[in-house]
């Protein structure tokens, strides 16, 4: 009985330093996430991740630009950032040891206008987020043709038959017929900056359309 006791004891001793140290060693990722100029960014989506163990966690950085990510146990991390506008960042390998704060200071550059095929829709068919009104009496920098619009296919048929009537005469049939597979041709997105519709296409080229014209010689 008193050798159970003492077994029970010992146990607990040897595993109560063990829980103590796990929860001691949690350290913290933080850091400012700005722009090309050295802008502040608001709103940034930030996700830290742990790549031994495939735990994220999740936050915004404030008004500041800043982010802090705490109660992370010791490892190899990634950190992730993504905001409209901008081209996504990833920063790794990142290691961090026990209690330490580890700045992790990101800058995001400017999205280019191209959105890659799988992320266009009519609604934002490029990047509005790229595009700015320049200052006060000075000059963009946009070049022409910087985008393209969605391609057009389109099959046009034309049927043509003379029928002699003796003589002189004659009778032609002719049948016309554009955008025959009648495919949804779009036409090109909104190009004004600050207008509704800027970036977004509503509306689309002539559907099929069959024409009929006859003619008598004599």
């Amino acid at each position: 009985m008193d050798f159970k006791r003492t077994a029970v004891v010992v146990w607990a001793a040897l595993l109560l330093p063990a829980a103590a140290l796990a929860q001691s060693g949690t350290s913290t990722i933080a850091g400012a996430v700005t722009d090309s100029t050295a802008g502040a960014l608001p709103g940034v989506a930030v996700r830290v991740v742990n790549e031994d163990t495939g735990v994220a966690v999740e936050t915004f950085t404030n008004e500041e630009g800043q982010y802090r990510v705490t109660a992370l146990v010791p490892g190899t991390y990634r950190v992730e950032t993504m905001l409209d506008g901008f081209d996504p960042v990833i920063r790794r390998p990142i290691t961090l040891q026990v209690s330490q704060t580890l700045a992790v200071d990101i800058t995001l550059a400017a999205a280019g206008p191209e959105l890659p095929s799988d992320q266009r829709t009519l609604s934002r068919w490029f990047n509005t987020g790229a595009f700015a009104n320049p200052a006060l009496f000075t000059f963009g920098n946009s070049p022409r043709s910087v985008l393209r619009g969605p391609g057009i296919m389109t099959t046009d048929l034309t049927l043509e038959k003379t029928i002699g009537l003796g003589g002189n005469r004659r009778f032609d049939v002719r049948v016309e017929a554009y955008n025959l597979f009648n495919r949804v041709n779009f036409n090109i997105p909104g190009f004004t900056l600050g207008a509704a519709d800027f970036g977004a296409i509503s509306s689309a080229r002539a559907a099929r359309t069959l024409q009929l014209g006859t003619r008598l010689s004599f």
